[in-house]
């Protein structure tokens, strides 16, 4: 895990294509680089994963791209990194 926070230091985001992960592997992940954060105040959260935030953009969710802190980043703490899964992407 050492070179994986080395290269997200060094180089801000880092991709990892075609990856597959679970609920578990993700938060795992996110452990190994610091504190998780409790989740967010508003949006809705992967069910029985309080902190691994659920974006969903279709026809019953449109998606608020006026506002992109999903992130946590208005925080006066905000968290160190944030950990994207894409499970469909155009």
């Amino acid at each position: 895990m050492e070179k994986i926070y080395d290269a997200l230091i060094k180089h801000q985001v880092i991709f990892f294509r075609d990856q597959d992960i679970s609920p578990e592997t993700h938060l795992k992940l996110a452990e190994s680089l610091g504190d998780i954060d409790p989740g967010h105040p508003v949006y809705p959260h992967v069910e029985g994963y309080q902190s691994i935030v659920l974006l969903r953009n279709d026809v019953d969710n449109k998606p608020d791209t006026n506002d992109w802190h999903k992130d946590l980043t208005f925080k006066s703490n905000p968290p160190f990194a944030s950990i994207l899964h894409g499970s469909q992407c155009p």
